[in-house]
């Protein structure tokens, strides 16, 4: 881990150690704690290249943006989406976290049949947002601890997941009193409150969201399972 400060009164307490990181020469080593002492912020970067990759890759830190937090990827790609590929002529320019080392961007824009859908499906939610909120109004009320809940969702194709989250949960101890569940389906309604968890189904909502798992990541069942996790 490389430690960068701002200000001279962010380095560590150390007085070695503050004098070698502000005034060059070999970088001094420390423990996490008294590296981060005098942080009253932090801003980190977890970085990594891929593994069996030969993308030659650099890091550049930029000052100057204010309250900019965001990590930007430049890639030397030409083409787009499907069609992109890496030109080590080409300039470097701006690209999204989903494209890969090869150039190929894997969040391709969505068919007018996609947006549709979506659309249709926005409009349910904020059709039946006020019944919705009343309903689960009883339901917060009931198991709230300490003002928290802890929500998922789930579909009759990763129904195992749930199954062996909630038994590793009790097998440790932890309290799923707070645990809500939003089943996509009647399935998984039923399994949920069998294993004694709370759940709340939105049939009218969840009705188009498919109840086999996904085949590979991404893929058009993925995408569906995704809206139910922004409708909850």
């Amino acid at each position: 881990v490389l430690m960068l400060y701002d200000t001279k009164s962010a380095l560590p307490s150390d007085k070695e150690i503050a004098h070698a990181a502000e005034n060059g020469g070999e970088i001094p080593h420390t423990d996490a704690a008294s590296a981060t002492a005098n942080c009253d912020s932090m801003n980190v970067m977890f970085v990594k290249n891929p593994p069996g990759t030969k993308s030659r890759q650099c890091m550049t830190i930029v000052g100057g943006q204010y309250r900019g937090y965001h990590i930007q990827r430049w890639m030397r790609v030409v083409g787009q989406g499907a069609h992109g590929k890496i030109d080590k002529n080409a300039p470097l320019r701006l690209t999204g976290r989903m494209t890969k080392t090869t150039g190929y961007d894997e969040l391709l824009y969505p068919s007018p049949n996609n947006l549709h859908q979506h659309q249709d499906i926005l409009l349910k939610y904020l059709t039946n947002l006020d019944d919705i909120k009343r309903d689960l109004g009883s339901i917060l009320k009931k198991i709230a601890i300490e003002n928290t809940i802890i929500v998922s969702t789930v579909n009759k194709g990763q129904s195992e997941l749930l199954m062996n989250f909630v038994c590793s949960s009790r097998s440790r101890g932890f309290d799923l009193g707070n645990f809500l569940v939003f089943p996509t389906d009647l399935f998984s309604k039923e399994l949920a409150e069998g294993m004694g968890i709370a759940t709340y189904y939105a049939e009218k909502l969840m009705d188009s969201i498919p109840t086999t798992e996904a085949a590979k990541y991404g893929d058009a069942t993925f995408g569906h399972i995704m809206m139910a996790k922004v409708i909850c």
